[in-house]
């Protein structure tokens, strides 16, 4: 079910709102918002001389989708258009926020009704298009875990530039560098690069890393890779500027096995023709000489300078940048324009089922992927709705079913609060038909040439 009319899940719990409460419950942008002494509060203008009393909305519950909080009105003034709450959060202006009357259903209940109406969706087999682009490929490697949330897969491509932007792929002679291996050793690790017939230049679009988890049974924080400028052959300790230069994953992401592990842009930054930049990895985990995430570089049997790539080299930081002796580390960097190239399906790859679910690439497909070490690849399936985890989650589901479904769900549990809607007695019947109707169109068939991952 390619999701035409998906909203995100505070958006649609603002729908459910407005189709279930009544008008004041609008999503409201502030006019300005501030703090003053030990009280948040939030100023409204319009609301400021409203039909509404002062203190009308005392102990309403006020959400606030753009800050993620939810919390009380302590008191509300007429003529500002003042909202006061609990010291604990903080609004900002133009921040999205709705308040919900005592009286009828609470944020976390909407939030409850709508992943219902989501789960419901999977039950009639509603299936989401999926996609990822998560896995890049490594030479000599057949299996790799497949992401969650794909029932089947039907595509796998991978990126097939004649040239790379800027790659150092893996060798048979690597070996691991730890990072924090202790309070001021191997704080940071740097490789720099050098981008080439961009003509004038490109922007980055994702950078892959060859990491692995050493000794440690479990980690917990976050890594950082962060582009920066070149300082006298050094990492400068600034970003590019232009867009967003740095990129964070969950430590949990790297495993024992050396794997490639990619790192986004929310923004993508703007490298130039052949100028040197540095790839910065930091890490927020407890230091550690045993346990801690390695980059793997290679090893160069030249002694007159770094490993194999020549176009850059490795180094660490303890108090000061050291270059790291004959070796490299290994990384893919790609720009905004990638080729991909697709595989066939059960020639090249096929799916391995158990306990853990597999992309493996067959012999044909590991000879033809020979050239392309630290290839991203791009994975294409079906499978159920996910769940949204926050209010800018997009829900992968329609949002008039999600609205339909949770509306019914919630009328038939607070009835006493829609007494004094018009025709109330008949709310479930003209709601339940209405979800009836959608339902019966939700199903969506699978794919030609799919293969199956993991059973409905």
């Amino acid at each position: 079910m390619a999701v035409t009319n998906a909203k995100t899940r505070g958006a649609t719990r603002l729908i459910l709102a407005r189709q279930l409460e009544h008008n004041r419950f609008h999503p409201r942008v502030p006019g300005t918002v501030a703090t003053s002494g030990g009280a948040g509060f939030l100023i409204d203008t319009k609301h400021a001389n409203s039909i509404f009393p002062n203190d009308y909305f005392n102990n309403w519950e006020l959400t606030d989708q753009t800050a993620g909080f939810t919390t009380s009105v302590l008191d509300f003034e007429k003529s500002t258009g003042r909202w006061d709450f609990p010291t604990a959060f903080t609004a900002a202006a133009s921040d999205v926020y709705e308040t919900h009357s005592p009286a009828a259903w609470t944020t976390g209940q909407y939030n409850d009704a709508i992943d219902q109406a989501v789960q419901a969706a999977g039950h009639f087999q509603a299936m989401a298009d999926k996609s990822s682009e998560a896995i890049a490929f490594q030479r000599d490697r057949s299996l790799y875990p497949m992401p969650s949330g794909f029932n089947f897969l039907h595509t796998v491509s991978f990126d097939k530039r004649p040239t790379y932007i800027a790659r150092h792929p893996s060798t048979e002679a690597m070996e691991g560098v730890s990072l924090r291996t202790g309070a001021t050793d191997n704080i940071r690790l740097a490789q720099s690069f050098k981008v080439y017939d961009t003509n004038p230049g490109f922007y980055l679009y994702d950078v892959f890393l060859l990491l692995q988890k050493f000794n440690a049974a479990t980690l917990s924080g976050n890594l950082t890779v962060r582009v920066e400028t070149d300082s006298a052959g050094s990492p400068s300790g600034t970003l590019v500027t232009g867009g967003v230069a740095s990129a964070n994953v969950d430590v949990t992401s790297v495993v024992a096995e050396p794997t490639y592990v990619r790192f986004t842009f929310s923004t993508s930054p703007l490298l130039q023709e052949d100028t040197t930049y540095w790839l910065v990895l930091e890490g927020t985990y407890t230091v550690s000489a045993t346990d801690n995430i390695q980059w793997l570089s290679d090893y160069s049997s030249v002694t007159s300078g770094g490993g194999s790539y020549s176009d850059g080299a490795g180094k660490v930081y303890d108090a000061a940048w050291a270059a790291l002796t004959n070796q490299d580390f290994i990384f893919s960097v790609r720009s905004t324009s990638v080729q991909t190239h697709k595989l066939e399906a059960r020639k090249h790859w096929d799916v391995e089922r158990g306990s853990t679910n597999y992309l493996v690439f067959t012999t044909a497909g590991l000879a033809l992927l020979e050239p392309y070490d630290g290839a991203g690849l791009f994975i294409e399936g079906q499978g159920r709705p996910a769940l949204p985890t926050s209010d800018a989650s997009t829900l992968e589901v329609p949002y008039d079913y999600v609205v339909a479904r949770a509306g019914l769900l919630l009328i038939s549990t607070n009835m006493g609060w829609m007494r004094n809607h018009p025709g109330v007695t008949q709310l479930p019947t003209l709601w339940g038909n209405f979800v009836s109707d959608l339902e019966r169109k939700m199903s969506s068939p699978i794919r030609v040439g799919s293969i199956l991952v993991d059973p409905l």
